[in-house]
């Protein structure tokens, strides 16, 4: 239900409501199939588009949707990709609310549909919840999802699609990334969260953290 049915109930919701708006720009939402395999629906897509890819202001992907971050009590919408888009970084960040964690992408790895347009240097945002207890397990089913977040996150995004669309130039897609200024606070804040809330972290949880503040500690650009 999270993973992905989630994320395609508001794309869908989404053409729904933006096809009454005048957005001066074409609009394609597609559901890409075959992700965990290896990503061959959107690659696929990547290699035969409906339109050229040079001409794309943005992609925008959903996935893993209406569940808390490992059932934390805060909620937590992360949002890659603004490090290769200043511009998308700019919007996101004058849409988003306090539970609004903007990450570079190498923390997570192309895990996603937006991994073959960032190979083709298409600018792009990709939106989730993330992982949870049932996270690729039976347990994902509808009545965990918690519905009211669903909507606030659907909102949000639907709104940067349309700044996006009335952007007076089109996104361009650096070479090298520029993290956002909020990264490092953001993501030590979310850590500190997890730690407090859980009283013991597993052996996997305490190297990804220790991984992760090394990271951030190491990198320059950072």
């Amino acid at each position: 239900a999270s993973d992905n049915a989630a994320g395609v109930a508001v794309m869908l919701e989404l053409a729904r409501e933006l096809s009454d708006v005048d957005l001066n720009v074409s609009l394609i939402f597609i559901a890409f199939d075959d992700e965990e395999r290896g990503l061959f629906g959107s690659r696929h897509y990547v290699g035969h588009p409906i339109l050229p890819l040079d001409d794309a202001l943005a992609v925008v992907v959903m996935d893993t949707m209406g569940r808390s971050f490992i059932d934390l009590e805060r909620w937590t919408l992360i949002v890659l990709g603004t490090e290769f888009a200043p511009e998308l970084g700019e919007i996101v960040r004058s849409r988003g609310g306090p539970e609004l964690v903007l990450l570079g992408t190498d923390l997570v790895g192309p895990r996603s549909d937006f991994a073959p347009f960032a190979a083709a240097q298409v600018p792009y945002l990709f939106f989730s919840n993330a992982t949870h207890a049932d996270y690729h397990g039976r347990g994902d089913r509808p009545d965990r999802l918690l519905y009211d977040r669903l909507d606030t996150d659907g909102q949000t995004i639907r709104q940067v699609i349309v700044d996006i669309a009335g952007l007076d130039r089109r996104p361009q897609y650096l070479d090298t990334a520029v993290y956002p200024a909020s990264e490092a606070a953001g993501l030590v804040s979310l850590m500190d969260t997890i730690e407090n809330e859980r009283s013991e972290l597993s052996d996997e949880y305490a190297v990804l953290f220790d991984d992760l503040r090394e990271r951030l500690s190491s990198t320059p650009l950072r």
